[in-house]
Protein backbone atom coordinates (compact mmCIF):
# COMPACT_ATOMS: atom_id res chain seq x y z
CA UNK A 1 0.00 0.00 0.00
CA UNK A 2 2.55 2.49 1.45
CA UNK A 3 4.66 2.47 -2.39
CA UNK A 4 0.95 2.47 -4.47
CA UNK A 5 0.87 6.02 -2.39
CA UNK A 6 4.28 7.15 -3.95
CA UNK A 7 3.87 6.05 -7.07
CA UNK A 8 0.82 7.96 -7.47
CA UNK A 9 2.11 10.73 -5.61
CA UNK A 10 5.61 10.53 -8.27
CA UNK A 11 2.77 10.80 -11.17
CA UNK A 12 1.19 14.34 -9.36
CA UNK A 13 4.70 15.86 -9.28
CA UNK A 14 5.17 14.93 -12.45
CA UNK A 15 1.98 16.39 -14.05
CA UNK A 16 2.41 19.38 -11.77
CA UNK A 17 6.07 20.51 -12.31
CA UNK A 18 6.25 18.96 -15.85
CA UNK A 19 9.95 16.72 -14.77
CA UNK A 20 10.68 14.57 -11.99
CA UNK A 21 14.52 13.73 -11.18
CA UNK A 22 15.58 10.09 -9.54
CA UNK A 23 16.52 11.78 -6.27
CA UNK A 24 12.96 13.46 -6.28
CA UNK A 25 11.32 9.93 -6.56
CA UNK A 26 13.97 8.84 -3.92
CA UNK A 27 13.08 11.31 -1.15
CA UNK A 28 9.10 10.46 -1.54
CA UNK A 29 7.57 8.93 1.90
CA UNK A 30 7.69 4.75 1.81
CA UNK A 31 10.42 4.68 -0.60
CA UNK A 32 13.07 2.21 0.89
CA UNK A 33 15.23 1.15 -1.40
CA UNK A 34 17.12 2.33 -5.03
CA UNK A 35 14.50 -1.22 -6.45
CA UNK A 36 11.41 0.97 -5.95
CA UNK A 37 12.99 4.00 -7.47
CA UNK A 38 13.88 1.74 -10.63
CA UNK A 39 10.46 0.79 -10.89
CA UNK A 40 8.48 3.79 -10.47
CA UNK A 41 10.89 5.10 -13.41
CA UNK A 42 10.21 2.36 -15.48
CA UNK A 43 6.62 2.70 -15.12
CA UNK A 44 6.43 6.05 -15.84
CA UNK A 45 8.47 5.49 -19.00
CA UNK A 46 6.56 3.24 -20.26
CA UNK A 47 2.82 3.80 -19.56
CA UNK A 48 3.29 7.93 -19.61
CA UNK A 49 3.88 10.44 -22.82
CA UNK A 50 7.50 11.23 -21.53
CA UNK A 51 11.04 10.96 -22.01
CA UNK A 52 14.24 10.20 -19.82
CA UNK A 53 17.24 13.30 -19.88
CA UNK A 54 20.31 13.64 -17.85
CA UNK A 55 20.90 17.24 -16.29
CA UNK A 56 24.23 18.03 -14.89
CA UNK A 57 23.88 18.62 -11.15
CA UNK A 58 26.54 21.56 -10.27
CA UNK A 59 25.70 22.15 -6.98
CA UNK A 60 27.41 18.83 -6.18
CA UNK A 61 31.39 19.57 -4.90
CA UNK A 62 31.97 17.42 -7.91
CA UNK A 63 29.39 18.26 -10.40
CA UNK A 64 27.48 14.74 -11.55
CA UNK A 65 24.79 13.53 -13.73
CA UNK A 66 20.85 12.98 -12.69
CA UNK A 67 18.51 11.27 -14.36
CA UNK A 68 15.44 13.04 -15.25
CA UNK A 69 11.99 12.39 -16.55
CA UNK A 70 10.36 14.79 -18.83
CA UNK A 71 6.80 15.08 -19.67
CA UNK A 72 6.53 15.54 -23.64
CA UNK A 73 3.84 17.29 -24.40
CA UNK A 74 1.40 19.03 -22.50
CA UNK A 75 -1.23 19.08 -24.70
CA UNK A 76 -2.70 15.98 -23.44
CA UNK A 77 -3.59 14.49 -20.16
CA UNK A 78 -0.84 12.43 -18.48
CA UNK A 79 -2.37 9.29 -17.06
CA UNK A 80 -0.64 6.59 -15.40
CA UNK A 81 -2.03 3.07 -13.65
CA UNK A 82 0.20 2.01 -11.37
Amino acid sequence: MPFDVSARLAVMLLMHKGELSRSEIAALPWIEDEDEVELIMSALLKEANVELLQRRVLSASIPDWEDVIVVKSTSGKLTLAI
